[in-house]
């Protein structure tokens, strides 16, 4: 609702997180490459965010929401026991933001088998860890 051009939000008009699994941040350590039969569509892609039910990454191809495509999850050594997670996915949504360059391409995984939840599993918590030591060292190191 908008009063005199300023929008207020009731509580009980927010949005709800529908995601089925906790999703997070990337911070530069996976790679997507992408690639659709159906529109031709080839390309890489950094992660943003990464959650055992789906990716989200940049890419400078537009992929139209519901078109299935390939995925290649690269990742750095060290992590699992592979640097690399094949999966399926279909395209929730490709939107290119205010005064950004590339467009935000969110994924669900489809089908994907138990190593490969696993793997993905793993890998998320490794990131969460990861983002924890980091804000901790980062805010805690001028005392």
């Amino acid at each position: 609702m908008k009063i005199l051009g300023f929008e207020i939000k009731f509580p009980w008009s927010f949005k709800r997180d529908q995601r089925k699994a906790p999703r997070v941040r990337t911070f530069e350590d996976l790679y997507v490459d992408f690639w659709s039969s159906a529109n031709s569509v080839r390309g890489t892609g950094e992660g943003r965010d990464v959650s055992t039910g789906g990716v989200q990454f940049f890419s400078d191809r537009k992929l139209p929401p519901g078109t299935s495509v390939e995925l290649t999850l690269r990742i750095p050594p060290g992590i699992l026991d592979v640097q690399q997670i094949q999966t399926h996915a279909q395209v929730l949504r490709c939107q290119k933001g205010f005064r950004e360059k590339q467009h935000r391409v969110a994924c669900a995984f489809q089908g994907i088998d138990e190593t490969t939840f696993q793997r993905l599993a793993t890998l998320v918590v490794w990131l969460k860890e990861r983002e924890q030591k980091y804000l901790f060292f980062r805010y805690n190191s001028g005392q």
